[in-house]
């Protein structure tokens, strides 16, 4: 079977007759050869779609021989195509009898072809050729579009996130692009962040400028990266520490061209490492004011760091301390030693601060204290990783409080001294009181009662009665007197205290107490005591006096309890009052001077005064004075 293909162009017709079994067994050689030779695929159909001829290249692109294809139906070779865009296109073709072209595979959905149809009269002439190269270099391109667009939208999301600014700079065309948050961070708008290089030039502070300028100049003729931080104007006028980091662009000759670049508000950043700076130095300055030592030790590597000006309590010069614990160690005083490393090994195992008083002894020999504090850390084992601390020297200190505890004691005797000074001067003042005075008052006394007895014996006479009245008057202002003798000379110095002993003496005092403010004054005293000294006698009796003359002021009580006792190797004496009891912070810190006047005469006997409030009313005051 035969048929003719009329094809027209340039104003002439030409005509092929063409075989239905193969290219070359009909049309004309040369023409067949030049088919046989078309890399690219070549179908004839004819209005019926049977498959009328088959190029070489079309049967190695369908993957079938041409002796197979050639004769059949054309949509029943390829079932798969049939309403497919192929499909479609050919009706389309034959229909309009106008060329059709489109992209689509044909054999294979992993291959790609360019079809260009062409209907005749006999049928219709495909031609196809295999573009899927073309097709994947334009579908990578597309990816790679994509992901370029992907990568730019998520680094600008990323900038604006983290509040950056971006920015590309153009050299040759003097140009600046901004995004990111430069309105956040900035204040400015877009529009007025401008588009030129001076946009950006104009807004870094004077004083970075050059500097600015010549790192970008550095980081191009050096073929690195840009990070550099300057000042940035704001909006409101204020100057911005921005963080400048970019990526420098320079042409074959070494000029720079291009810069695209990343701004970070580091304003934050500078001012808290100002901060932390600034706080350091007063640190350091209050440090070396107080001559406080820092030490950092690192245990497993047997490494100390210490702090600007720690070797002087050490003896060391700057620059000869080892750094080692055997340096250290080599200081510390021969005898204490041993119980600093005790101290260290117990901090260890308890896992507690570790403080520590010890000697120093200098290259001269001379002998220095310091008092050291510190803390480990430890790891997952609880092995000791690190022990931080401070070291201060102490020398000073404990001269002064040396002093002051041989001041105290000189004080203590000294008031002693005065103590014992004065009872004896009262003793001597009660004594001539009593001897003297007395003795002149009683003499006194019986004068004038001799007197009044003579003028009784001379009768009733008028003149008679107005001396026996004023010599009656005498009589009772020396017994006045002769009473007022004896009580200052009581108080003085109570002859029951020397003559009986301190129980006696307490006795008397609770019935004088008792007589003298009407509140009852109970006493529980020891049938036998151990003897006592004057001293300590006098001691315990003037506390007594003191708490029962407070009692009498301050208390308001309406019973008082005195008892005495032996406590092992000390006596003794507690005085309970059911009054409204003092205060807490009184009793702890006393003031008074009665108070204190207590506390000193039991203190020079190593003995101790407790004041205290008692629940739910009322004041103890405790004695307790060793007798040894």
């Amino acid at each position: 079977m035969s048929g003719r293909h009329r094809e027209r162009g340039g104003g002439r017709s030409w005509t092929k007759e063409i075989s239905v079994h193969s290219t070359s067994s009909v049309l004309p050689l040369p023409l067949a050869r030049v088919l046989e030779r078309i890399s690219d695929g070549f179908l004839a159909l004819d209005r019926e779609w049977r498959i009328v001829s088959v190029s070489p290249g079309a049967a190695g692109f369908l993957g079938r021989n041409s002796d197979e294809l050639v004769g059949r139906h054309m949509w029943t070779a390829f079932p798969w195509a049939v309403g497919r865009p192929f499909h479609r296109a050919c009706e389309r073709a034959m229909q309009e009898g106008r060329p059709v072209s489109m992209d689509g595979y044909l054999a294979s959905p992993d291959r790609w072809f360019e079809h260009r149809i062409y209907p005749s009269r006999q049928g219709l002439t495909v031609y196809f050729n295999d573009i899927t190269w073309r097709k994947r270099h334009d579908e990578a391109r597309s990816l790679a579009k994509k992901a370029r667009e992907e990568l730019t939208r998520r680094n600008a999301a990323l900038v604006n996130a983290l509040g950056q600014i971006a920015y590309e700079a153009r050299r040759r065309t003097n140009e600046v692009i901004w995004s990111g948050e430069f309105t956040a961070v900035l204040g400015y708008s877009a529009a007025e962040m401008g588009t030129t290089l001076e946009s950006w030039t104009s807004r870094v502070h004077p004083l970075d400028l050059k500097r600015v300028l010549a790192g970008v100049e550095q980081a191009a003729g050096e073929g690195r990266s840009l990070d550099i931080e300057y000042r940035f104007r704001h909006r409101d006028g204020s100057w911005r520490w921005m963080r400048d980091r970019g990526v420098l662009t320079v042409s074959n000759d070494g000029a720079l061209e291009h810069i695209i670049g990343v701004f970070t508000d580091v304003t934050g950043y500078k001012q808290a490492g100002e901060a932390l700076r600034e706080s350091e130095e007063r640190l350091r300055l209050a440090l070396e004011a107080a001559h406080v030592g820092i030490f950092d030790w690192d245990v497993p590597n047997d490494r100390i760091a210490w702090s600007r000006g720690y070797e002087e309590p050490w003896g060391f010069a700057p620059g000869d301390f080892a750094g080692t614990y055997a340096s250290f160690a080599s200081r510390v005083h021969p005898d204490d030693l041993p119980g600093l490393g005790d101290a260290v090994a117990h901090c260890i195992a308890a896992r507690a601060p570790c403080a520590r008083e010890f000697r120093v002894v200098w290259p001269d020999g001379s002998v220095r204290w310091v008092s050291a504090r510190g803390e480990f850390t430890f790891d997952q084992d609880g092995r000791p990783l690190r022990m931080r601390g401070t070291v201060v020297e102490t020398t000073e200190q404990r001269r002064a409080e040396e002093q002051i505890r041989e001041l105290a004691a000189a004080l203590r005797a000294l008031s002693t001294n005065v103590q014992t000074a004065r009872e004896e001067e009262a003793a001597r003042i009660a004594r001539e009181l009593h001897d003297e005075l007395g003795q002149a008052l009683t003499g006194i006394k019986i004068d004038l009662a001799w007197l009044d007895s003579r003028l009784s014996r001379a009768g009733g006479a008028a003149d008679v009665a107005p001396l026996r009245e004023r010599t009656a008057a005498a009589i009772r202002q020396v017994d006045a007197a002769i009473q007022d003798v004896r009580r200052i000379s009581t108080e003085l110095r109570p002859s029951v205290l020397d003559d009986l002993g301190i129980v006696a003496a307490i006795e008397w005092q609770a019935q004088e107490f008792e007589a003298r403010t009407g509140i009852p004054c109970v006493t529980s005293l020891p049938a036998e005591l151990p003897p006592i000294d004057a001293p300590r006698a006098t001691a315990l009796y003037r506390v007594l006096m003191e708490a029962l003359t407070n009692v009498a002021r301050h208390a308001g009580a309406t019973r008082v309890h005195v008892t005495l006792a032996l406590d092992g190797g000390a006596v003794t004496l507690d005085v309970r009052d059911n009054g409204r009891g003092i205060a807490a912070e009184a009793a702890a810190s006393p003031r008074s001077i009665g108070l204190l006047g207590m506390r000193e005469r039991a203190r020079v006997f190593g003995g101790t005064v407790t004041v205290a409030p008692l629940a739910p009313r009322g004041t103890r005051v405790h004695v307790e004075i060793p007798l040894g």
